[in-house]
């Protein structure tokens, strides 16, 4: 199976709205251009959406278009590492979700 089929079936299986990155995808490192290939022919065929620089989602359809992930979704790549929190949101972004400010 070539690695464009192998990035289409894994992509195909991941719910929508979902991140992913490159170790999503479990390759060894020599396959990693034919990856990123595959992952840019894909973003350019509107399978995936490009989110930056290593990280895209699968678009979720609605009746307004496709809708991209949600905040959580997106934090979660940069807030943990596998199971290991790595930061912490701060500011008034998490002021604003707990309500004290608008």
């Amino acid at each position: 199976m070539s690695i464009a089929q192998e990035v289409y079936n894994r992509i195909d299986a991941i719910e929508a709205g979902k991140v992913i990155g490159y170790t999503y995808f479990n390759l060894p490192n020599d396959k990693s251009e034919a990856l990123a290939a595959a992952l840019t022919r894909f973003t350019q065929k509107g399978i995936i959406k490009r989110l930056s620089k290593g990280l895209y989602y699968k678009p979720k359809e609605s009746e307004f278009g496709k809708l991209a992930p949600n905040e959580d979704q997106i934090l979660k790549k940069y807030l943990y590492q596998g199971r290991k929190r790595i930061g912490y949101l701060t500011g008034t972004n998490i002021y604003n979700r707990w309500g004290l400010t608008t």
